[in-house]
């Protein structure tokens, strides 16, 4: 986001609403720099290396903020024992985030190479300090080739989580 369409935001917003964003925008900095990751920045659908057919179906990566991903995992109870899939994965924020609140296996789904490259070397770097990375896997495919049969995850329940 821009400086000045921040300063717009934080100007039209409540007090306590601008606090809570610049809360998450600090989380999301400390948390790149704690495991020197790169998950922050957006991509723009025409920056992704996808076919022209694949970016009509596409958005462009945009993290989840980290500080609202930890409150909706405390506020609901998803088993630990699971597989956390991330369809749409990007740079593995959200996968980093999953394997920190422990689950057993998590899994990252991506059409893009390079957005998947990006994930793998946060994985990577994420590992030398956390020692749940090794339960993450990212695969770089299209959603509707991707066969889940013979894997924990071909047996699981869908939660959409969002964020504001």
């Amino acid at each position: 986001m821009a400086a000045t369409e921040f300063l717009k935001r934080i100007s039209s917003t409540r007090p306590t609403m601008t606090m809570q964003s610049v809360l998450s925008v600090v989380d999301d900095y400390a948390f790149d720099k704690r495991y020197e990751l790169d998950t922050r920045t957006e991509v723009a659908i025409n920056d992704l290396d996808i076919s022209e057919e694949d970016k009509q179906h596409a958005d462009k990566y945009k993290p989840t903020r980290a500080r609202y991903f930890r409150k909706i995992m405390e506020k609901i109870d998803l088993p630990g024992e699971g597989v956390f899939v991330d369809v749409g994965c990007g740079k593995g924020r959200v996968l980093l985030l999953a394997a920190e609140h422990g689950f057993d296996e998590v899994l990252g789904l991506e059409i893009s190479p390079a957005l998947c490259r990006i994930a793998e070397r946060n994985v990577e770097a994420f590992g030398k300090v956390c020692p749940n990375a090794d339960s993450i896997k990212v695969i770089c495919t299209n959603i509707l080739d991707y066969q889940m049969a013979g894997n924990k995850a071909s047996s699981f329940s869908i939660h959409r989580l969002t964020t504001p």
